[in-house]
């Protein structure tokens, strides 16, 4: 069951922080190239789009997975799943509830006259992008740890 449960959170960590990578790498700087009435359309678009089952299962099955991992490396003493569990949950799950969301539904109230106040939002909304997708990849390299080491989850079953 653990073995399943971390093979499961590396998939969605990776999955997450390809997602979030790819903002900030490609979307935003792209967004960032478009005059700010463009760029505000389109990313209240993308926050539009987001809200789908596929996102949601990742997102929310990482989310769910989390606790699972924190609780099964404080148990078993694999102090690298939990910590990959509790990164996700504090630095993906917890940031984008309470800074990413917020500053999405602001998003969403602005009209194109109120495209050039939205740069601020934006950068706002870039730099908890930039500590997503950090946390998650890093969510990721640390539950990869116990799967290298020979007493990680890969070699107990």
């Amino acid at each position: 069951m653990i073995r399943a449960s971390a093979f499961a959170g590396l998939c969605l960590f990776a999955l997450m922080a390809g997602f979030f990578w790819s903002f900030s790498v490609v979307v935003m700087p792209g967004l960032g190239r478009l005059d700010p009435t463009a760029a505000l359309g389109a990313m209240q678009a993308i926050n539009v789009a987001v809200r789908n089952a596929v996102f949601a299962a990742g997102f929310f099955g990482a989310a769910l997975l989390s606790p699972v991992l924190v609780v099964a490396g404080l148990v078993r003493r694999d102090w690298l799943t939990a910590a990959a569990g509790a990164v996700y949950l504090a630095l993906v799950f917890a940031v984008t509830l309470t800074c990413n969301v917020p500053i999405n539904e602001a998003l969403a109230a602005l009209t194109p006259a109120d495209a050039p106040a939205a740069a601020v939002l934006l950068d706002r909304w870039v730099w908890w992008n930039h500590l997503r997708s950090a946390a998650s990849a890093a969510a990721f390299v640390l539950l990869l740890g116990p799967w290298i080491r020979r007493d990680g989850p890969a070699a107990q079953g």
